[in-house]
Protein backbone atom coordinates (compact mmCIF):
# COMPACT_ATOMS: atom_id res chain seq x y z
CA UNK A 1 0.00 0.00 0.00
CA UNK A 2 1.51 3.28 -1.11
CA UNK A 3 1.79 5.93 1.56
CA UNK A 4 1.00 9.50 0.65
CA UNK A 5 4.36 10.78 1.89
CA UNK A 6 6.06 8.36 -0.49
CA UNK A 7 4.14 9.87 -3.40
CA UNK A 8 5.01 13.36 -2.23
CA UNK A 9 8.75 12.54 -2.31
CA UNK A 10 8.60 12.89 -6.11
CA UNK A 11 7.28 16.43 -5.73
CA UNK A 12 9.96 17.41 -3.22
CA UNK A 13 12.72 15.81 -5.29
CA UNK A 14 11.67 17.77 -8.36
CA UNK A 15 11.59 21.05 -6.42
CA UNK A 16 15.05 20.31 -5.00
CA UNK A 17 16.52 20.34 -8.52
CA UNK A 18 16.06 24.15 -8.64
CA UNK A 19 15.54 24.04 -12.39
CA UNK A 20 12.64 25.15 -14.59
CA UNK A 21 12.01 21.56 -15.67
CA UNK A 22 12.11 20.46 -12.04
CA UNK A 23 9.51 23.06 -11.06
CA UNK A 24 7.26 21.87 -13.89
CA UNK A 25 7.60 18.24 -12.83
CA UNK A 26 6.86 19.17 -9.22
CA UNK A 27 3.52 20.74 -10.20
CA UNK A 28 2.65 17.85 -12.50
CA UNK A 29 3.41 15.33 -9.74
CA UNK A 30 1.47 17.36 -7.16
CA UNK A 31 -1.49 17.32 -9.55
CA UNK A 32 -1.22 13.53 -9.80
CA UNK A 33 -1.14 13.14 -6.02
CA UNK A 34 -4.22 15.35 -5.63
CA UNK A 35 -6.09 13.35 -8.28
CA UNK A 36 -5.09 10.07 -6.59
CA UNK A 37 -6.36 11.30 -3.22
CA UNK A 38 -9.67 12.41 -4.74
CA UNK A 39 -10.09 9.01 -6.40
CA UNK A 40 -9.22 7.16 -3.20
CA UNK A 41 -12.00 9.10 -1.43
CA UNK A 42 -14.48 8.09 -4.13
CA UNK A 43 -15.43 11.52 -5.45
CA UNK A 44 -17.26 11.17 -8.80
CA UNK A 45 -16.32 12.93 -12.02
CA UNK A 46 -14.26 12.35 -15.15
CA UNK A 47 -12.09 15.41 -14.51
CA UNK A 48 -10.21 16.59 -11.45
CA UNK A 49 -12.33 19.76 -11.51
CA UNK A 50 -15.51 17.68 -11.13
CA UNK A 51 -13.99 15.68 -8.29
CA UNK A 52 -12.93 18.88 -6.54
CA UNK A 53 -16.46 20.24 -6.95
CA UNK A 54 -17.92 17.27 -5.09
CA UNK A 55 -15.14 17.60 -2.53
CA UNK A 56 -16.53 21.06 -1.78
CA UNK A 57 -14.01 23.25 -3.62
CA UNK A 58 -15.09 26.34 -5.52
CA UNK A 59 -13.02 26.96 -8.64
CA UNK A 60 -14.53 30.36 -9.40
CA UNK A 61 -11.79 32.35 -7.69
CA UNK A 62 -8.38 33.01 -9.22
CA UNK A 63 -6.32 31.93 -6.24
CA UNK A 64 -5.32 28.75 -4.47
CA UNK A 65 -5.89 25.42 -6.16
CA UNK A 66 -7.61 27.11 -9.12
CA UNK A 67 -4.35 28.79 -10.05
CA UNK A 68 -2.55 25.50 -9.50
CA UNK A 69 -4.80 23.71 -11.99
CA UNK A 70 -4.37 26.55 -14.48
CA UNK A 71 -0.58 26.37 -14.23
CA UNK A 72 -0.67 22.59 -14.62
CA UNK A 73 -2.63 22.93 -17.86
CA UNK A 74 -0.25 25.63 -19.12
CA UNK A 75 2.73 23.37 -18.44
CA UNK A 76 1.10 20.48 -20.30
CA UNK A 77 0.14 22.61 -23.31
CA UNK A 78 3.17 24.89 -23.65
CA UNK A 79 6.64 23.39 -23.81
CA UNK A 80 8.24 26.82 -23.44
CA UNK A 81 6.26 27.74 -20.32
CA UNK A 82 8.50 29.02 -17.52
CA UNK A 83 7.97 29.80 -13.84
CA UNK A 84 10.11 30.91 -10.93
CA UNK A 85 11.20 29.10 -7.78
CA UNK A 86 8.78 31.22 -5.73
CA UNK A 87 5.83 30.50 -8.06
CA UNK A 88 6.52 26.77 -8.06
CA UNK A 89 6.76 26.51 -4.27
CA UNK A 90 3.68 28.64 -3.80
CA UNK A 91 1.58 26.51 -6.16
CA UNK A 92 2.89 23.24 -4.74
CA UNK A 93 1.98 24.59 -1.32
CA UNK A 94 -1.61 25.10 -2.50
CA UNK A 95 -1.76 21.51 -3.76
CA UNK A 96 -0.37 20.34 -0.44
CA UNK A 97 -3.01 22.31 1.46
CA UNK A 98 -5.86 20.92 -0.67
CA UNK A 99 -4.57 17.36 -0.29
CA UNK A 100 -4.35 17.68 3.49
CA UNK A 101 -7.91 19.06 3.69
CA UNK A 102 -9.36 16.36 1.45
CA UNK A 103 -7.65 13.67 3.50
CA UNK A 104 -9.59 14.82 6.54
CA UNK A 105 -12.92 14.36 4.76
CA UNK A 106 -14.84 11.06 4.99
CA UNK A 107 -14.96 8.81 1.93
CA UNK A 108 -17.69 9.54 -0.61
CA UNK A 109 -20.25 6.81 0.17
CA UNK A 110 -22.82 5.06 -2.01
CA UNK A 111 -25.54 7.21 -0.46
CA UNK A 112 -23.55 10.32 -1.42
CA UNK A 113 -23.41 9.07 -5.02
CA UNK A 114 -27.15 8.40 -5.05
CA UNK A 115 -27.64 11.95 -3.79
CA UNK A 116 -25.43 13.28 -6.60
CA UNK A 117 -27.48 11.32 -9.15
CA UNK A 118 -30.72 12.71 -7.71
CA UNK A 119 -29.41 16.29 -7.70
CA UNK A 120 -28.27 16.03 -11.32
CA UNK A 121 -31.18 14.18 -12.87
CA UNK A 122 -34.20 14.39 -10.53
CA UNK A 123 -33.98 17.84 -8.94
CA UNK A 124 -35.97 20.74 -10.50
CA UNK A 125 -32.88 22.87 -9.87
CA UNK A 126 -30.92 20.80 -12.37
CA UNK A 127 -30.67 21.76 -16.06
CA UNK A 128 -30.62 18.08 -16.95
CA UNK A 129 -33.98 17.59 -15.21
CA UNK A 130 -35.68 20.22 -17.37
CA UNK A 131 -33.90 19.02 -20.50
CA UNK A 132 -35.14 15.48 -19.93
CA UNK A 133 -38.62 16.73 -19.08
CA UNK A 134 -38.71 18.74 -22.31
CA UNK A 135 -37.65 15.63 -24.25
CA UNK A 136 -40.48 13.60 -22.72
CA UNK A 137 -43.01 16.36 -23.44
CA UNK A 138 -41.74 16.66 -27.02
CA UNK A 139 -42.10 12.92 -27.49
CA UNK A 140 -45.74 12.86 -26.37
CA UNK A 141 -46.51 15.94 -28.46
CA UNK A 142 -45.11 14.18 -31.53
CA UNK A 143 -47.23 11.10 -30.73
CA UNK A 144 -50.32 13.29 -30.46
CA UNK A 145 -49.67 14.91 -33.84
CA UNK A 146 -48.90 11.61 -35.55
CA UNK A 147 -51.98 9.86 -34.18
CA UNK A 148 -54.16 11.68 -36.73
CA UNK A 149 -52.46 9.97 -39.70
CA UNK A 150 -52.62 6.36 -40.88
CA UNK A 151 -48.90 5.74 -40.57
CA UNK A 152 -48.82 7.71 -37.33
CA UNK A 153 -51.70 5.61 -36.00
CA UNK A 154 -49.71 2.41 -36.48
CA UNK A 155 -46.71 4.00 -34.83
CA UNK A 156 -48.85 5.14 -31.92
CA UNK A 157 -50.20 1.61 -31.51
CA UNK A 158 -46.63 0.32 -31.30
CA UNK A 159 -45.92 2.93 -28.65
CA UNK A 160 -49.01 1.85 -26.73
CA UNK A 161 -47.84 -1.77 -26.84
CA UNK A 162 -44.41 -0.78 -25.57
CA UNK A 163 -45.98 1.43 -22.90
CA UNK A 164 -48.00 -1.52 -21.66
CA UNK A 165 -44.78 -3.36 -20.98
CA UNK A 166 -43.01 -0.24 -19.65
CA UNK A 167 -45.52 0.19 -16.81
CA UNK A 168 -45.48 -3.48 -15.86
CA UNK A 169 -43.87 -4.76 -12.67
CA UNK A 170 -41.44 -6.83 -14.74
CA UNK A 171 -40.08 -3.75 -16.48
CA UNK A 172 -39.84 -1.86 -13.19
CA UNK A 173 -37.85 -4.71 -11.68
CA UNK A 174 -35.47 -4.66 -14.66
CA UNK A 175 -34.96 -0.90 -14.32
CA UNK A 176 -34.23 -1.19 -10.57
CA UNK A 177 -31.69 -3.96 -11.21
CA UNK A 178 -30.00 -1.92 -13.97
CA UNK A 179 -29.80 1.18 -11.74
CA UNK A 180 -28.23 -0.87 -8.94
CA UNK A 181 -25.71 -2.39 -11.36
CA UNK A 182 -24.88 1.05 -12.80
CA UNK A 183 -24.31 2.50 -9.33
CA UNK A 184 -22.12 -0.42 -8.30
CA UNK A 185 -20.04 -0.21 -11.49
CA UNK A 186 -19.74 3.57 -11.14
CA UNK A 187 -18.67 3.17 -7.52
CA UNK A 188 -16.06 0.58 -8.48
CA UNK A 189 -14.46 2.65 -11.22
CA UNK A 190 -14.67 5.88 -9.17
CA UNK A 191 -12.80 4.22 -6.32
CA UNK A 192 -10.33 2.48 -8.59
CA UNK A 193 -7.05 4.33 -8.46
CA UNK A 194 -3.58 3.59 -9.85
CA UNK A 195 -2.37 3.85 -6.27
CA UNK A 196 -3.93 2.89 -2.97
CA UNK A 197 -3.41 5.72 -0.54
CA UNK A 198 -2.94 5.08 3.12
CA UNK A 199 -4.37 7.83 5.30
CA UNK A 200 -1.31 9.66 6.48
CA UNK A 201 -0.61 13.37 6.24
CA UNK A 202 1.99 15.29 4.31
CA UNK A 203 3.89 17.19 6.94
CA UNK A 204 6.63 19.76 6.76
CA UNK A 205 8.52 17.66 9.29
CA UNK A 206 8.70 14.70 6.90
CA UNK A 207 9.32 16.71 3.73
CA UNK A 208 10.14 20.35 4.15
CA UNK A 209 8.18 22.73 2.00
CA UNK A 210 8.53 26.28 3.22
CA UNK A 211 7.25 29.45 1.67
Amino acid sequence: MTRLNELWVEVESALAEHTVSGYKIAIIEAYKVLDAVLKSKGYPGKTIEKKLFWAGYSLKDKKGITEGLKLHNEIIKKFSFKLTDFEAKDIVGEYKKAIAEIQEEPAFSMMDKIKVFAENYLSPKSVLFWRNLASVFGFFLAVKLLSGTEVGGRMVQKVVDVSGFAISWQFLAIIIVLIIIALVVHSYFSNKSPVKIKDDNITDKDHGLHH
